[in-house]
């Protein structure tokens, strides 16, 4: 029997998707208007994704029975679904001029844009199928090495290889070259994310997704907020929306807030 939410359940998960989609919606804006203006559909986009996909999740996970859902864990969860259907879209299915773009957002194949819809459709289905068999992995080949901890560590590690490490290099290296440390730093980081994630959960299958979420956050938190450099998908060095520069700074509020809202459900 499909499972069904309780108000107060329907109410948990709005309103975690909510703040996933927000999240993502707000250092996206942050990152990019200086380079191409600020797009309402674009910003909204994220939050009416995660908070749609939060209730989505929810039901997924009570279908799958995951036990003890930790909302922090969930939050994460959330993220690793918007940022799959953002990207698939972006990837897969979106019509858009590339002409900004030094690395093309519309799927490419050793540098070369791939337009023959019915190629990049087919693809787009098969990489939803293969985040679907990512989630059942753990449950298809059990895999336990000493013990939790470790065990969590290696499905982190497997998820920041699978997820981002592999998919990075095969979209980026064509354009700027095969980069080791650049490589090894997604895996890495969701190792030690699967480490601390161990505490909270002993569904796997959760894990390793709560995982990719969580190597999306902090990479991306490096990239916009430590380090500062321009994206390199863009041509661009500098700032072409130079009253972006200022105005984005409202987009950091609610980001913060984000990531703290992050850390209080995972320590509930």
């Amino acid at each position: 029997m499909f499972p069904t939410l309780s108000r107060f359940e329907f109410i948990i998960a709005y309103f975690v998707g909510l703040t996933s989609g927000l999240h993502s919606a707000s250092w996206g804006a942050f990152k990019d208007t200086v380079f191409e203006g600020y797009e309402p559909k674009k910003f909204f986009r994220s939050i009416i994704a995660g908070l749609t996909l939060g209730i989505f999740a929810f039901l997924f996970l009570k279908l799958n029975n995951v036990q003890h859902l930790n909302l922090g864990l969930f939050f994460l969860f959330v993220v690793t679904l918007e940022r799959l259907f953002t990207e698939t879209f972006k990837i897969f299915f979106r019509e858009e001029d590339q002409t900004n773009y030094r690395i093309p957002s519309k799927l490419h194949l050793f540098g070369r844009i791939v337009h023959n819809n019915f190629l990049r459709y087919s693809l787009g289905l098969g990489y939803i199928a293969l985040a679907a068999l990512l989630f059942y992995l753990p449950k298809l080949i059990k895999v336990y090495v000493f013990n939790h901890a470790l065990t969590s560590i290696f499905y982190g590690v497997l998820a920041g290889f699978i997820a981002s490490a592999l998919g990075g290099a095969l979209k980026d290296a064509p354009f700027e070259g095969f980069d080791l440390l650049k490589f090894l730093r997604s895996p890495i980081i969701g190792g030690f994310w699967g480490l601390v994630l161990s505490f909270f959960t002993n569904d796997y299958s959760f894990l390793i997704f709560a995982c990719v979420g969580a190597e999306r956050i902090t990479i991306e938190f490096y990239k916009t907020f430590v380090s500062r450099k321009p994206p390199g998908k863009f041509k661009f060095e500098k700032p072409v929306f130079k009253s972006w520069v200022v105005k984005r700074n409202r987009f950091v509020l609610p980001y913060f807030a984000t990531w703290l809202l992050f850390i209080i459900l995972l320590l509930l």
